[in-house]
């Protein structure tokens, strides 16, 4: 695998995310952020979960300025990387909210707001079932924390479970391992046909290549394969973390519990929330549809 050094702070595995926000050189940038604005905090794979789980806590004009934040940061790293140019970091955040407000009257937030409407879980075909899954790592103690919940196509939780264990992994495997538990506990609740839905892009895309021996995780992923072929599954898809709330509100419960729960047609506190959201947004759309097929 290439890995990249960062030119800034030294790392040796630069990524997007680690480039445009997560470098310790931006560390002044972040905690100027965070007081006066929402913005989600956590493990994510990929930059476009980042920005994907962001959609949901930022308004119009908040998400405008982050992306300008962005913007700014990769002009200034290009500066120095090709003109050795160093420039001061203190005003990144001042700097892109002057910017937004310069254009902000002109452009408005319509085109953010749809945007945002098209980020969010949503439900299966009729007569299927949709599994998501999501794992949090808690390095420090060793823990990882499973978070399974299965929903019909109306929305409506059919099991959940939170779920933890003591395994040193890394994230990668521990995406695989969730999504196989995913598969099992679907076929425990005997609630089939059932898709598969998880926003570790990576674990989804190996596990529906056929390459699996050529994988540092063969083994996992041949004992997915094995149950996919086994049992009625639709497919194991990917979706941005911002669909995949509910799942990591029960990894999040997994760690901080001593023991492991199941709940048929049944959920914890901790994610009723999320859950009524999620089915609120379904039926008002389904509504808004009906109603249309009427009109028409």
């Amino acid at each position: 695998m290439l890995r990249i050094w960062c030119p800034l702070c030294g790392t040796d595995d630069e990524t997007t995310l680690h480039a445009l926000w997560g470098c310790r050189k931006l560390k002044y940038v972040r905690g100027e952020w965070w007081p006066s604005n929402k913005l989600v905090i956590g493990h994510y794979e990929t930059f476009i979960d980042f920005i994907f789980s962001s959609y949901r806590l930022l308004n119009g004009k908040e998400l405008q300025t982050l992306c300008v934040v962005f913007w700014r940061v990769w002009c200034l790293r290009n500066a120095f990387i090709h003109e050795r140019k160093r420039s001061n970091v203190w005003d990144i955040l001042s700097w892109s909210k002057a910017f937004v407000s310069d254009r902000y009257p002109a452009t408005g937030n319509s085109s953010v707001q749809a945007s945002l409407e098209r980020v969010k879980w949503k439900p299966p075909d009729q007569r299927e079932y949709k599994i998501n899954c999501k794992v949090v790592i808690h390095r420090d103690c060793g823990w990882i924390g499973f978070g399974i919940v299965i929903r019909d196509s109306l929305g409506l939780v059919m099991a959940s479970c939170s779920v933890r264990t003591a395994a040193r992994v890394d994230s990668w495997a521990a995406n695989a391992l969730v999504i196989r538990n995913g598969i099992q506990f679907g076929n425990e609740c005997g609630l089939f046909p059932f898709s598969i839905e998880s926003d570790a892009k990576r674990a989804v895309d190996e596990i529906n290549k056929s390459t699996h021996l050529d994988s540092n995780y063969g083994s996992i992923l041949l004992d997915i394969a094995s149950l996919l072929a086994l049992w009625r599954v639709s497919g194991v898809k990917w979706a941005p973390a911002a669909c995949n709330k509910v799942a990591f509100g029960l990894a999040k419960e997994a760690i901080s519990r001593r023991d492991d729960f199941f709940w048929m047609e049944d959920f914890p506190q901790s994610v009723r929330a999320e859950v009524y959201y999620e089915l609120q947004i379904h039926f008002a759309q389904d509504s808004a549809r009906k109603h249309v097929s009427i009109r028409t």
